[in-house]
């Protein structure tokens, strides 16, 4: 936008970077991580509850997995 200084980022990683193809592949890694941690605050405190329920075999949280893309539109 005219007349707005730009905003200057800076990401830390333990991970080596050698160019800019590097540093664009560890930015979709952390992308990727915002989503999956978007994914477990739903489970845990939004419609799931995940860490109340009694979830005993992999069948009934695969089960409850298959539900969550409902959830996200």
């Amino acid at each position: 936008e005219a007349g707005v200084e730009p905003l200057h980022w800076r990401l830390l990683t333990s991970h080596r970077i050698a160019n800019a193809q590097d540093a664009w592949r560890i930015v979709e890694w952390y992308k990727q991580r915002w989503i999956i941690e978007q994914f477990f605050r739903v489970l845990k405190t939004q419609g799931f509850k995940l860490e109340d329920s009694q979830i005993g075999t992999a069948r009934a949280f695969h089960v409850l997995m298959e539900a969550y893309p409902a959830l996200a539109k």
